[in-house]
C-alpha cells in the first residue's frame, strides 16, 4: 500500500504550527523540521512521480503534502539485485548489517535552495546499529523508563538503524517487514523532542501547551487508530490526551471539539479528514482579522530584508513593532543588525525561560524596546495593544498564520499596519493570500523615508 503525498489537497490549511510531519504506508517518509530552513512559502508536489519538492517554511497541516524530495527504492530492482545496496551521502554512508535482508534505511537528499548554504554530513556511530538498550540511542531517561515499564528493554534492528539518523535531523526513508518495529522507529524520535517525556526525571510536567507540534498522516483509518494507541501507551494514562486522531468514519464534530478541549501536541489522521477540519478552522481564523488593518507587501533580497525593515519602521513612524520569522536561529542576527542601525530591539522565542520571556515582554510593552523579533510558536496569544506595526520578515505558511500574525496589531479598535517583506519570486504568495483572505494586500516600497503604494496587479 502506498500513500501519494499529493493526495492531500493543496488547500489543506493549518490547525496549528507543527515541527514534525510523517506520511505512512509500506514505505514511510518523514522529516524532522527543527533544522534551519530557507525562508519561503511556495511548495509543490507531483502526484504520480512520488517526488516531492519543498522550498521552505515550517510544517503545518496546510503543507502535509509537500515534504522534502523523497526517493523511493524500487522493489523490482531490489528483487533483481538481491536487496538494497548501501546508501551514501558525501564521504559517509549508512551501513546496514547483512543479516537485515529486508531492511532499508537511507538518508534522503534534501532539495534546499543553494542560497540556504546548509551542508550536513551524515555521521553515525556504527555501533548504534547493534544497540542493546534504548539508553545507548540517547533517548531521554523518562522515555526509556516508560519503555521499560512496557516491557521494551532493547531496540529492534530497524529502530537502532533509524533513530540515530533522525536525531541528526536527516530525512529518512524506512522500508522493513511487518512487525519489525517501524512505528516506534519514528515515534520515539518524536517523543524525544516534544511532550512530557523529554524533561529530566523528577521535573514538573505541567507546562502551557503551544499547539500541535507533530503531524502523522496515515493512509487508512485502521492504521491511524493503531498509531494513536501506540502513542497513548507510551505517554501513559495521564498524558494520553496529548495525541488526537483525525480519521474518517468517525464523528467529525466530536474530533473538532476534542482538538479545542484537549489541545494535543500530536495529531494522527487520514488526508481527507485532516483537510475537512483544517478548512473549517481556516475560515474561522480568516474571519477574525481586525477590520481596521492596512495590508502591504514589498520585495527585497534576503540579505536586504533587515534594511528594508528599518526603512519601513521609519517611513511609517512605527513605535511598537513585532517582526515575525519562521525559525529561531535567525532572530538574534536580526536583533544585532537592528541595534547596529540604532533601533532598540529584542528577541522572544521558546528557548527562553518563563521568567526571561516575561521580562522581555514587560520591557517591550513599557517601550524599552521598539522592535520585538519573534517566531510563530512563541508569539501565540501575544497581547500588546500598543503594537502599531506587524512585519513578516518570513512569509507565513498560509492564510491562517497570516491572520494570526496580523491580529497582533489593530487591537481594541486601534489602527494597525501589516507589511510582508518577501523576495521577488515569492510575491505571488502575497497576491494569493490577498484572494484567500479577501483583503487588499497592496504592493509598495519604501523610498526616501516614505511609503509608496503601487497599483495592484493580479498576476498569478
Amino acid at each position: 500500500m502506498r500513500l501519494s503525498i499529493g493526495q492531500v489537497h493543496r488547500n489543506v490549511l493549518a490547525l496549528a504550527s507543527s515541527r514534525s510531519g510523517f506520511v505512512l504506508g509500506d514505505r514511510l517518509s518523514f522529516r524532522m523540521l527543527s533544522q534551519p530552513r530557507a525562508a519561503g512559502f511556495h511548495q509543490t508536489a507531483r502526484r504520480g512521480s512520488q517526488i516531492v519538492e519543498d522550498k521552505g517554511g515550517p510544517l503545518t497541516l496546510a503543507s502535509l503534502e509537500v515534504q522534502n524530495r523523497v526517493e523511493y527504492v524500487n522493489k523490482e530492482k531490489m528483487a533483481r539485485t538481491g536487496g538494497p545496496k548501501q546508501s551514501s551521502r558525501g564521504s559517509s554512508s549508512l551501513k546496514v548489517k547483512p543479516s537485515v535482508s529486508l531492511l532499508n534505511v537511507k538518508p534522503v537528499k534534501t532539495a534546499l535552495p543553494k542560497s540556504a548554504g546548509i551542508k550536513k554530513t551524515l555521521k553515525v556511530d556504527e555501533a548504534l546499529f547493534s544497540a542493546k538498550s534504548f539508553e545507548e540511542l540517547g533517548l531521554p531517561p523518562l522515555l526509556v523508563d516508560r519503555l521499560n515499564k512496557e516491557g521494551l528493554a532493547a531496540p529492534t534492528e530497524v529502530q537502532s538503524a533509524a533513530i540515530p539518523i533522525i536525531a541528526q535531523k536527516h530525512d529518512v526513508v524506512i522500508q522493513s517487514y511487518t512487525g519489525s518495529g517501524k512505528t516506534l522507529a519514528y515515534l520515539l524520535p518524536i517523543l524525544s523532542e516534544i511532550g512530557p517525556l523529554t524533561r529530566p526525571m523528577g521535573q514538573d510536567n505541567s507546562e502551557k501547551r503551544s499547539g500541535i507540534e507533530a503531524v502523522i498522516v496515515a493512509p487508512s483509518r485502521e492504521l491511524g487508530m493503531q498509531i494513536v494507541r501506540e502513542v497513548e501507551k507510551i505517554l501513559g494514562p495521564n498524558d494520553k490526551r496529548l495525541v488526537q486522531q483525525l480519521v474518517g468514519g468517525a464523528n467529525r464534530s466530536r474530533q473538532e471539539e476534542a482538538l479545542k478541549k484537549n489541545k494535543p501536541i500530536i495529531v494522527v489522521g487520514t488526508p481527507g479528514r485532516i483537510s475537512e477540519i483544517s478548512a473549517a478552522v481556516n475560515q474561522a481564523a480568516v474571519g477574525s482579522l481586525p477590520p481596521s488593518l492596512e495590508h502591504y507587501y514589498c520585495t527585497a533580497k534576503a540579505q536586504h530584508k533587515v534594511d528594508t525593515l528599518r526603512r519601513c519602521i521609519h517611513a511609517l513612524e512605527a513605535q511598537t513593532v513585532i517582526a515575525f520569522m519562521n525559525n529561531t536561529k535567525p532572530l538574534k542576527d536580526v536583533v544585532f543588525k537592528l541595534e547596529a542601525r540604532g533601533i532598540k530591539s529584542t528577541e522572544l522565542h521558546g528557548d527562553l525561560g518563563k521568567l526571561a520571556r516575561s521580562t522581555v515582554l514587560k520591557k517591550f510593552k513599557d517601550g524599552e524596546y521598539r522592535v520585538l523579533v519573534t517566531n510563530e510558536l512563541s508569539a501565540r496569544g501575544l497581547d500588546v495593544p500598543e503594537c502599531d506595526l506587524v512585519v513578516n520578515l518570513d512569509l507565513p505558511t498560509d492564510s491562517t498564520h497570516y491572520a494570526h500574525r496580523a491580529g497582533r496589531t489593530g487591537r481594541l479598535g486601534r489602527k494597525g499596519i501589516v507589511v510582508t517583506i518577501c523576495e521577488e519570486n515569492e510575491a505571488f504568495v502575497a497576491r494569493k493570500m490577498r484572494k484567500q483572505l479577501a483583503v487588499p494586500i497592496k504592493p509598495c516600497e519604501f523610498t526616501e523615508g516614505e511609503l509608496v503604494v503601487h497599483k495592484e496587479e493580479d498576476v498569478e
